[in-house]
C-alpha cells in the first residue's frame, strides 16, 4: 500500500488523514504514547477509517513517552515509512 495524499488534522492529538494510492481513506492518530493507522475501504467515508479498529498490528505500536500526544510530519513520516511503502509526502 501506498500513501497518495496526506493532511493533519490536529496538533495535540497528532492526527492526519488521507489516502492511499487505491483510494482508501486512512486516519492516523498518536494519542498517549500509541501510534495507529487506520484504512477503510474504497469508497468509504473518512469516517470509516476513524472509528475502524486497526487491524494490522504493524501500524499500531507504542512510541515515545507514554503520555505523547505530539508528533511531528517527519516524525509520523519516518514510522510509516519503517512499515509502509510512501509515494506523495503532500504535507498539507
Amino acid at each position: 500500500m501506498k500513501i497518495k495524499r496526506i493532511v493533519k488534522t490536529s496538533n495535540n492529538p497528532a492526527q492526519w488523514q488521507g489516502v492511499t494510492e487505491n483510494n482508501e481513506p486512512f486516519f492516523i492518530n498518536y494519542r498517549w504514547g500509541n501510534f495507529s493507522m487506520s484504512v477503510a475501504k474504497e469508497g468509504e467515508p473518512i469516517s470509516a477509517a476513524v472509528v475502524k479498529d486497526c487491524l494490522n498490528p504493524d501500524m499500531s505500536f507504542a512510541y515515545g513517552a507514554p503520555d505523547g500526544c505530539e508528533l511531528s510530519f517527519e516524525n509520523a513520516m519516518k514510522l510509516i515509512n519503517e512499515r509502509l511503502p510512501f509515494e506523495d509526502k503532500n504535507n498539507e
